[in-house]
């Protein structure tokens, strides 16, 4: 069999039950890179592994020439290698430094199993005596962005595809006895940000937005008196031209405090 059928093979074997849906394209070069990879040895042995290959006839349809050709390749694609999987797989410290507020988006839908990720990831945040106190409310539909459009009127606003309002429910929420200091928002706040890092992992931009007017808000979208909005998040993939602002942050220093 040649080698270009044996890693289609595999390939096929594989993707077909990779997820998620935004690697698919970088999976099928992974794999083929693995499989590259997986026969590497060292230059000497493999030009003597060829050569002996050749003179057996073990590769049928295939010269020798195009082996050392094949082994070439595999020492190219190792150095490539490294640089593929950390596009695949980020460290947190990575996915942090990737988060950004995005502000311009493609019209590009957010996908099915985008959103379904990302919606499992919420729902694992932590909460304060894991009470919960939290409902997403997913803004999709035309008419239904349109209304929350007019609760936050900004141009790079209406460019989302999809939006999520974050609400806590005011019944629910955690209190500290000692001073009645109610835990609703810093609970929605920790699922609110699963959802950013979340859709940050997925390849999709996201902001909080938590300067929208409120009274407009509670009538287009009414909800029973026990809940309020916390926070609306946008989502969709990033438009090419989206400003990135530089991160500007305090120095530890001035942050962090040891006793």
């Amino acid at each position: 069999m040649r080698w270009s059928g044996v890693f289609e093979s595999f390939t096929c074997c594989v993707c077909a039950h990779s997820a998620p849906a935004k690697h698919s394209a970088i999976a099928h070069d992974v794999v083929f890179l693995i499989g590259c990879v997986f026969h590497r040895k060292d230059s000497e042995k493999r030009e003597n592994d060829v050569q002996a290959s050749a003179q057996k006839n073990t590769y049928a349809s295939t010269d020798a020439g195009t082996l050392k050709n094949f082994v070439y390749l595999c020492e190219t694609i190792y150095a490539i290698k490294t640089k593929i999987t950390k596009t695949i797989y980020m460290t947190f410290l990575e996915l942090c430094e990737k988060r950004f507020s995005a502000r311009k988006f493609t019209d590009e839908p957010v996908s099915k199993e985008d959103l379904d990720y990302i919606l499992r990831c919420t729902q694992l945040a932590p909460s304060a005596v894991n009470f919960q106190p939290w409902k997403f409310v997913i803004v999709e539909s035309e008419e239904a962005k349109g209304k929350l459009r007019q609760c936050y009127n900004r141009e790079w606003f209406a460019t989302a595809p999809m939006y999520i309002v974050a609400y806590k429910n005011k019944q629910q929420e955690w209190v500290r006895k000692y001073d009645q200091k109610p835990h609703g928002d810093v609970d929605v706040s920790i699922a609110v940000e699963h959802i950013c890092m979340a859709a940050t992992d997925r390849g999709l931009g996201t902001c909080w937005v938590c300067a929208y007017k409120p009274e407009p808000l509670a009538e287009l979208f009414p909800q029973s008196e026990e809940w309020e909005a916390v926070a609306i998040v946008p989502i969709g993939h990033i438009a090419e031209d989206c400003p990135v602002g530089e991160k500007k942050r305090k120095d530890l220093s001035e942050i962090v405090e040891r006793v």
